[in-house]
């Protein structure tokens, strides 16, 4: 069975790769697209940090925090 999903997953690949060669795009936006979940998920994953320092800072008075020159 295993065998069996990786043969329909190459055969869905090489079906991209040719519907993407149908189209009147250049080719380095086939990887591009191709990896464009894995950016997402980076940009999510950077996003939500961003976001959590916020939270654990909020209501801090930032006029008080000492800066040392």
């Amino acid at each position: 069975m295993e065998i069996l999903i990786q043969i329909e997953e190459l055969i869905m690949f090489l079906g991209c790769i040719y519907l993407f060669s149908r189209l009147n795009i250049k080719w380095w936006w086939f990887p591009v697209l191709l990896l464009l979940p894995d950016l997402a998920i980076f940009d999510f994953s950077f996003t939500c940090r961003v976001v959590f320092v916020k939270i654990l800072n909020f209501g801090k008075d930032e006029t008080k925090i000492n800066h040392h020159s």
